[in-house]
């Protein structure tokens, strides 16, 4: 016999041995009772499943641990003749401890609100102007100011006296500001008003022969006339009149020429103010 015949056998037999040693702590655990160790260190109280329970847990739970009774102590006689004259219900009050790190509000911690014992009498508030009305009085309304130069070609200047043929031809008044108007016949409602074209605009009547000035602006307020588009055109005729009688142009609010989209424009504007004013 060889080597390699002497491994076989001793394998063989250690294979049997560790077969049969299995089977035989099998049998054994069979024929003998089970014991089981208990661990006299433990507490006796009662041990709440749903703690084991949360014992379990991968974060190992969080466990409420039962703070230990306060000892008792004993009082000296001053302590005591001191705590016996203070009233019988009397008790302190003790902070709860909280916990290292960013604090925390309990709704508990918060002083609760006193109730009155009766409800706060209250007046009445005193009557108001409703918001829309009050905000209506105090609004201005929308208004226009549609003008009209008429400024003397090649820098010429217009004479007082020339200027007030226009006027009487016309129609037009001196009155208020010291200016001329052209009022609704048989009443004093102005439809549109006449000045100067150089500051402060006013007219003196007593030295008009004298006068000379560079041209004249013509303006009308909305709201003001009945018909404001009719009064438009009474307007724009006087400017003409003006113009052809005395040499000038006719020029807008920006002092460029007045062509035919600007009067159109104007026109436009008026149609607009209207319809606001209906709305």
């Amino acid at each position: 016999m060889d080597i390699k015949d002497w491994i076989l056998i001793g394998g063989g037999l250690l294979l049997a041995a560790v077969v049969g040693h299995g089977f035989w702590l099998a049998w054994r655990s069979r024929r003998e009772p089970y014991r089981i160790d208990i661990d006299r260190t433990l507490p006796k109280e009662e041990i709440d499943p749903n703690e084991l329970f949360r014992a379990e847990l991968p974060n190992g739970g969080a466990r409420v641990r039962k703070e230990p009774e306060q000892a008792a102590f004993a009082l000296t006689d001053s302590a005591a003749s001191a705590v016996a004259t203070e009233p019988a219900l009397r008790t302190e009050r003790r902070e709860p401890v909280r916990p290292s790190g960013k604090a925390r509000t309990s709704i508990l911690d918060r002083p609760k609100p006193r109730i009155p014992s009766k409800p706060p009498r209250t007046e009445p508030p005193p009557e108001q102007m409703p918001l829309a009305d009050a905000a209506a009085d105090r609004a201005p309304a929308p208004s226009e100011i549609l003008v009209i130069n008429v400024l003397a070609r090649d820098g010429l200047r217009m004479n007082g006296s020339q200027l007030m043929d226009v006027f009487v031809r016309n129609g037009l008044e001196f009155r208020d500001m010291n200016i001329f108007h052209r009022l609704l016949p048989g009443t004093k409602t102005i439809q549109f008003s006449v000045a100067s074209a150089v500051e402060p605009g006013t007219f003196d009547l007593s030295a008009m022969e004298r006068l000379e000035t560079p041209g004249v602006t013509l303006f009308m307020r909305l709201p003001g006339p009945s018909d404001p588009l009719a009064t438009f055109e009474d307007m724009l005729g006087v400017a003409r009149d003006f113009g052809v009688s005395l040499g000038g142009d006719l020029k807008d609010e920006q002092l460029s020429v007045m062509t035919a989209q600007t009067i159109e424009h104007s026109r436009q504007r008026i149609r607009e103010f209207l319809r606001k004013q209906r709305c």
